[in-house]
């Protein structure tokens, strides 16, 4: 649920003046039906969530007049909240998470195919696009000269570790 806890982090909790790029990866921002990942819980977080502005404090406008929720079927009418955030949501189309649910308004949404959920994390496809979601210039760890270099997208750095390091990069430069 990282994608979701931190919608409702920049949402909820102070967080639209100190994130400036969201990326997502699988996540299932208007609910899933998968019962071993706790989809009452999930669903439930996702209406919360897209109440409104989907993205707040974001670049794009995602609150054009009605819109209806793809999963749920609420519709919701809202003003948005302008702000300085990118939004990105990257998910895979054979993801058990229905291709439906990873899309926001107001979000830079990609698909990407042939990888399952777990396989978002170390991706080099998927690498990328958060590299060029997230604007800045960091060291890819697949091309990282070593004894021998990674060209498999399975194998070598897992992108999680790299995102904590980007996100805690980007956070060190708003803080100065």
């Amino acid at each position: 649920m990282g994608g979701l806890s931190s919608r409702y982090y920049i949402k909820f909790l102070d967080g639209l003046d100190k994130v400036e790029d969201y990326v997502s990866l699988g996540s299932p921002h208007h609910g899933e039906n998968i019962a071993t990942c706790g989809a009452q819980g999930v669903n439930a977080l996702a209406v919360i969530l897209n109440e409104g502005d989907e993205t707040p404090g974001g670049i794009l406008n995602d609150t054009l007049g009605n819109r209806t929720d793809p999963v749920s079927g609420i519709i919701y009418n809202s003003t948005h909240v302008p702000g300085n955030i990118s939004y990105t949501s990257i998910y895979s189309l054979d993801d058990a998470i229905p291709s439906i649910s990873p899309p926001l308004d107001g979000a830079n949404n990609t698909a990407v195919e042939g990888l399952a959920h777990i396989e978002l994390l170390s991706s080099e496809r998927v690498y990328k696009r958060i590299k060029t979601a997230v604007k800045d210039d960091f060291p890819d760890p697949t091309t990282t000269t070593t004894t021998q270099t990674t060209t498999t997208e399975t194998s070598g750095v897992g992108i999680l570790p790299i995102l904590v390091i980007m996100m805690l990069v980007t956070w060190s430069k708003r803080k100065k």
